[in-house]
């Protein structure tokens, strides 16, 4: 826990000693409106040469969250997020590959996340397959909500953009 004061930011640093990439997620609430974006930057270490940075925008949890996808397989990975501390959930990803939606089952415990490359989600999906259509996150349990982002990694850098929820 720790405070921010307005119009103010905080800068919170993950260092590898053991140069291991590390995944995760962060859940930042406030008894009060909050606006802002969260600034991603890799460094290379023992230089702290900047590899790459992007801005991740707010993921709304909803039970089907969504995003339009055009272009090749490569570098893109989805990761999804389990906001409940007290309840599991299952999901279906939806990959769109030349003109049908594969279909990946996946589950999630409490507060648990897990990001992939969707060619380690599915077996069809290739680097170079291409994607066009809908690519979605379904939530098959109860009234639970999942949150979602996309990224993409190509020379340019790393890219995000959060899964927009749609209207049950």
């Amino acid at each position: 826990t720790f405070s921010v004061d307005a119009e103010s930011g905080r800068r919170l640093v993950v260092e590898s000693a053991d140069g291991i990439l590390r995944v995760g997620w962060i859940r930042v609430s406030s008894p009060v409106a909050l606006g802002g974006v969260i600034q991603f930057k890799y460094l290379d270490a023992p230089a702290g040469d900047l590899q790459t940075e992007t801005a991740l925008l707010p993921s709304a949890a909803g039970r089907k969250p969504l995003t339009f996808i055009d272009g090749p397989a490569a570098g893109v990975a989805v990761a999804v997020a389990n906001p409940s501390q007290d309840q599991a959930i299952d999901l279906v990803v939806s990959i769109p590959l030349e003109g049908a939606a594969l279909k990946v089952p996946i589950s999630l415990g409490p507060g648990e996340q897990k990001a992939k490359f969707l060619s380690e989600l599915h077996p069809l999906v290739a680097v170079d397959s291409a994607l066009r259509g809908t690519l979605g996150v379904e939530v098959q349990s109860g009234e639970d909500v999942v949150i979602g982002t996309v990224l993409k990694l190509s020379e340019a850098g790393l890219t995000t953009f959060p899964l927009v929820v749609a209207p049950d």
